[in-house]
């Protein structure tokens, strides 16, 4: 899994996180959790929903 945070500038609002998991690939608001963007597998997203928490 690679999780890599955007939340400096203007072209990265709002703060977010890519996430790239096997094939698939997700953005998540770092502020709300919410998937901005892509799929991922339920498991997955639990895992980087506790990274955000974490960071």
């Amino acid at each position: 899994m690679v999780i890599r945070m955007y939340f400096l500038g203007l072209e990265h609002n709002p703060p977010h996180v890519h996430t790239i998991y096997s094939e698939d690939a997700a953005a998540f608001d770092i502020r709300s959790g919410e998937v901005i963007g892509g799929n991922l597998l339920a498991r997955a997203a639990d895992v980087v929903l506790g990274w955000i928490e974490l960071h």
